[in-house]
């Protein structure tokens, strides 16, 4: 399914990214780890069985490939999707091998849960992305489904039924937040989805759903718990945006005019993002307020960056990662400082999806 829908994509656009960074609550601080260090989860090709996670500590400049491999004498899977580290464990979520990977916080195996064996079983689950509240991880599958899995018996117990061909994840006032992309719908002559499904954690039910442009796909907290949504379009006639989703009431707020990311990440008021223009190949990195509208490039010199796949940041100092994925081989990651001046880059491996920042 997933190779479908690049193949789809790609017909479109003339190439595709797909890089939902993770825009969930942020990881808790982790005290085993002393020496802060990047972890960079690379999605690999489907049906290679080569996803990789790449290890960078930041104040030795040391970096290891293929850590996962190395500690547990065998692959990842396919297409790594999202990572999480929470409660001192590491979950990872493998689309195209419909698997949970759970390791310690040096990458080895925990335990490898198959979604399509169990309770919850589906053939066509293909985690997407991860959250996590209050004792337990968030498993948004593609399929339309998010499960509960208990991080103490590392056992899911609970499914909700979303929206189509969900996304993005985040969590805000004790609700789960999901981005309905329905970006298969089209295959049925459909249309995409336009809506955000809205889960009570508490009872682990679907509240309702919420209208916020064709096509969700990543999503994000302001510092007011409120819920920025992006909005892919179709990448033709309709652009992408940016809508805001009040935390509380839990209804659409507004559109932000004249913003059209392809990826972002938030840092309190400020939207992070990366647009790229598809008509001529170029990429704009743009810092935007989400209170009071103003906008900024925050790189200074963009142009080693050719093709944009993840961003994250550093809330603790403002260093900004993102990384370039280059289609046919391995990629790199970049890092900046608050400024936008490049710090340092370092390689990583084939479509680096996931950068997580290790406090």
């Amino acid at each position: 399914m997933k190779t479908l829908k690049k193949i789809i994509n790609i017909a479109l656009i003339a190439t595709v990214i797909f890089s939902c960074t993770r825009d969930n609550n942020d990881p808790p601080e982790i005290p085993l780890l002393r020496d802060p260090k990047l972890i960079v989860l690379n999605e690999g090709l489907d049906g290679a069985n080569n996803a990789s996670i790449t290890l960078k500590n930041l104040e030795t400049g040391e970096m290891s490939q293929n850590v996962f491999s190395t500690q547990n004498g065998r692959h990842l899977g396919d297409l790594g999707n999202d990572i999480l580290v929470y409660g001192g464990k590491i979950y990872i979520a493998m689309g195209g091998s419909a698997t949970i990977e759970i390791t310690d916080l040096e990458f080895k195996s925990i335990r490898q849960i198959l979604l399509t064996e169990g309770a919850h079983a589906s053939p066509y689950r293909e985690p997407q992305s991860l959250a996590a509240y209050n004792g337990n991880v968030y498993i948004v599958c593609f399929s339309g489904y998010v499960l509960r899995l208990d991080t103490l018996t590392l056992e899911i117990n609970g499914i909700v039924e979303v929206g189509d061909n969900p996304e993005g994840i985040a969590i805000s006032n004790g609700f789960a937040f999901v981005a309905n992309s329905g970006g298969m719908n089209f295959l049925v002559g459909a249309d995409q989805d336009s809506t955000v499904s809205v889960i009570n954690l508490a009872t682990f039910t679907e509240e309702r759903q919420i209208v916020v442009g064709l096509n969700p796909m990543h999503i994000g907290v302001d510092a007011s718990g409120n819920i920025i949504v992006h909005t892919a379009g179709n990448w033709a006639d309709i652009p992408a945006g940016l809508h805001r989703i009040n935390g509380t009431t839990r209804t659409f707020d507004r559109t932000f005019e004249d913003v059209s990311p392809s990826n972002f990440v938030m840092n309190g008021d400020i939207a992070f993002y990366y647009k790229i223009d598809w008509s001529t190949f170029t990429v704009q990195f743009i810092e935007f307020n989400t209170i009071t509208g103003v906008k900024r490039n925050f790189i200074n010199d963009p142009s080693a960056i050719g093709n944009p796949h993840a961003i994250n940041i550093n809330r603790e100092n403002g260093n900004i990662y993102v990384s370039d994925a280059d289609f046919a081989s391995d990629g790199s990651v970049f890092a900046f400082d608050s400024n936008g001046d490049k710090l340092f880059e370092f390689p990583a491996g084939l479509w680096p999806k996931r950068i997580v920042v290790l406090r």
